[in-house]
């Protein structure tokens, strides 16, 4: 009986509750008061974070391009920045590209010293994002690429003369939950307190933005959704805010615009199209160089076609014209082994001159039926470039001719008048204009000494053949031209002409060789004429290795990089640049030895750039009765002219080692930037509007 207890209303006693059911019956309610508990504390934490320092659940912007507005000068974007870093700011390549041997020669150029190790150059910024991360990252609640940069950036911004720097910008980037409780943080008065007692001059403003004093100038910070504004300018933060406010209504931003649209979305998604990369990693790119080159004067004048002194320079000019160029759209695409660069070009037409109006009329043409015939020429192991463009050749040779110092222009026309064949070099130009298609081809050759023409001086010059297509039913001028030089030659100035023996050549067709020492480079001239092909080099070696490539199936066309560059070239083109670096390199190579030996003669460009110096000096030390230079007797010009190269002669000892230095440091910039690559190529396309290009650099990290 002592064992049991009945209940009150009869019936089966009822079990006494074992110390043990007692412990779990706690237990269990204990985890239900704490999580109910912990509901209600987060509950009350989020509401917390909700009222006084972010909303978790406010979501995020849809496009952050389209608060950016459309009248800007400058552009950039990048996403999926953490890919790119193992350790910010250094992207993953860096230890593949500094320990590289064209890195090494780029470091020790002093162009590089100004770049990058001056006080306000790269070095000193990376050092400062380093500093920026470190900081950040020390604060344990975020970090810089995690949480700001790593989803999407843009930069974007207004240039303002009269340079770089006096330039507005705004900084657009997503930034994580975290990043947001942060920035919800420094709204606190009591935050921003502490902030400025350790430096940081930080103020609110009425508008919830914030800003940033650094002793003279402001930076404006701004937070809308998942994004985070900073800006050197009120001006652009404001109205990029606006965008954001009425983004949901339509496309207004620079997201929107047709720059953007058609010059970069386009372009990347027909290149991943092009070579079955799912996504490009991109750098995506919009200037206005119309404003950005009044604050560049080094290119803003660049290539001048009136330089007294650089004949490329003055030819270059004839195609390039920077002030005619309105926006630039474009990228850059990243992969492991390569760099490509997408752009398009809007021209303003009332820029060009009257050659440029025509070469940007020329209509784009299958590869197949004029690029692939002329690259099956180009010997594909030895060449270190070669290009081709589809142009008005007659009006080419004509700007050739018109870029020549006008002392040689003289002494060829007198040369042709004397013949009684052309009036002169533009009647010769005009007679043979019309045999010529509009496409020319250029063909660049390392120098070799297998020559069969004695030139007095060796020269580093490159071995160059300039490839004209022949207009069928058209060939009559180009073989009257060849005859007429095989009878004249020696009246042309020519020491020597022989025929070429190329046994591969077939159908009647003919090469020769002329010889003259005077000539640039290699003294010679050779003239080929193969099937539609009219051919003019400065080596008769180059002619016949063309020739031998064509006929072996040697050429460019089977070179494994062009193989790899051909899947992605268009079907229709209007241009084509291949560069090999290595051999481009060679080239180089042989200039800086021609250097090391010295330049006993006066070097052209420099006594063209003394000259006035000279003309002056002769003058007051012997010419002084005569009042001016301009007064000079005729029958003293002569003398004059020659006591002015005497005294430049005498001077140009003291002067030649600083001027060999300063080519010695053009040459080591450009051999590093050869070695950087493998090979690359360039791929144009043009209409009377424009331009656009893509370009490969196959890099070398070795």
């Amino acid at each position: 009986m002592g064992g049991t207890r009945l209940s009150r209303k009869g019936g089966m006693p009822s079990p006494r509750r074992r110390p043990r059911d007692t412990f779990l019956l706690m237990r269990k309610k204990f985890w239900k008061i704490l999580g109910v508990s912990t509901a209600i504390l987060a509950t009350l934490l989020l509401l917390f974070v909700v009222a006084f320092v972010f909303n978790p659940f406010e979501g995020s912007l849809g496009d952050m391009r389209e608060m950016v507005p459309r009248n800007i000068d400058y552009f950039a974007r990048k996403t999926d920045m953490r890919e790119d870093f193992s350790e910010f700011p250094r992207p993953e390549f860096w230890e593949d590209l500094s320990g590289s041997r064209g890195w090494r020669t780029l470091r020790q150029r002093r162009s590089y010293a100004e770049i990058v190790d001056s006080p306000g150059g790269i070095g000193a910024a990376l050092e400062q994002l380093e500093d920026a991360a470190r900081q950040v990252g020390d604060t344990g609640l975020v970090g810089l690429l995690d949480d700001f940069l790593g989803t999407e950036v843009i930069i974007a911004g207004r240039l303002v003369p009269p340079s770089l720097q006096s330039s507005k910008f705004c900084l657009y980037t997503r930034i994580s939950l975290s990043a947001r409780f942060v920035w919800g943080l420094v709204q606190w008065s009591s935050v921003q307190e502490e902030m400025r007692s350790q430096g940081l001059n930080l103020t609110a403003r009425e508008d919830g933005s914030l800003e940033l004093d650094l002793g003279g100038q402001s930076l404006f910070i701004a937070r809308y959704l998942d994004c985070l504004l900073v800006s050197n300018s009120q001006e652009i933060l404001d109205e990029s805010l606006t965008l954001a406010d009425s983004s949901l209504g339509g496309s207004e931003g620079f997201g929107g615009s047709a720059d953007y649209r058609d010059g970069v979305q386009a372009r990347i998604r027909q290149w991943e199209k092009n070579t079955a990369v799912e996504m490009a990693n991109a750098v995506e790119l919009y200037a206005r160089p119309d404003q950005l080159l009044p604050m560049l004067p080094s290119l803003e004048n660049w290539p001048d076609p009136r330089h007294p002194s650089d004949w490329n320079q003055r030819v270059l000019a004839s195609f390039l014209n920077f002030s005619g160029w309105r926006f630039l759209t474009g990228s850059l695409i990243f992969e492991p082994e390569s760099l490509t660069v997408l752009g398009n070009v809007d021209l303003n037409r009332n820029e060009h001159t009257a050659f440029q109006s025509e070469f940007f009329k020329a209509d784009a043409q299958e590869r197949s039926k004029w690029l692939d015939e002329f690259l099956a020429m180009v010997p594909g192991d030895e060449a270190c470039a070669a290009a081709a463009l589809r142009m008005p050749a007659g009006e080419f040779l004509a700007e050739m001719h018109d870029a020549m110092e006008p002392d040689l222009k003289t002494i060829l026309d007198e040369s042709l008048r004397k013949s009684g064949k052309y009036e002169n070099t533009r009647d010769l130009i005009d007679k043979l204009r019309p045999s010529l298609l509009d496409r020319t081809g250029f063909v660049f050759y390392p120098t070799r000494e297998e020559t069969d023409l004695q030139v007095n001086e060796p020269s580093p010059a490159p071995l160059i053949a300039w490839v004209f297509w022949i207009r069928e039913g058209a060939r009559e001028p180009i073989r009257e031209f060849y005859d007429f030089l095989q009878e004249n030659y020696t009246n042309l100035g020519f020491t020597s002409a022989h025929n070429l023996p190329v046994g591969e050549l077939q159908g009647g067709d003919m090469a020769r060789a002329y010889a003259n020492p005077n000539i640039t480079g290699t003294g010679a001239v050779s003239i080929l004429i193969y099937g539609d092909f009219f051919v003019v080099s400065n080596s008769d070696y180059l002619i016949r290795y063309m020739i031998k490539a064509r006929a072996n199936g040697t050429s460019l066309l089977t070179n494994p990089d062009y193989v790899t560059f051909e899947k992605e070239l268009e079907s229709r083109v209007n241009g084509f640049l291949f560069v090999d670096g290595a051999r481009m390199g060679r080239v180089i190579d042989d200039y800086l030895s021609f250097l090391e030996g010295g330049l006993d003669e006066p070097d052209p460009s420099w006594l063209q750039s003394t000259m006035a110096q000279y003309e002056g000096q002769v003058f007051r030390s012997k010419y002084r009765e005569h009042q001016s230079i301009q007064r000079i007797p005729p029958a003293l010009k002569e003398q004059f002219g020659e006591d002015v190269y005497q005294a430049q002669r005498a001077a140009w000892g003291s002067a030649r080692q600083g001027f060999m230095a300063a080519d010695r440091e053009s040459l080591m910039k450009a051999k590093g930037l050869c070695s950087l690559f493998s090979s690359a190529y360039i791929q144009l396309n043009l209409n009377p509007q424009g331009m656009s290009f893509t370009s490969r650099f196959m890099m070398d990290y070795r």
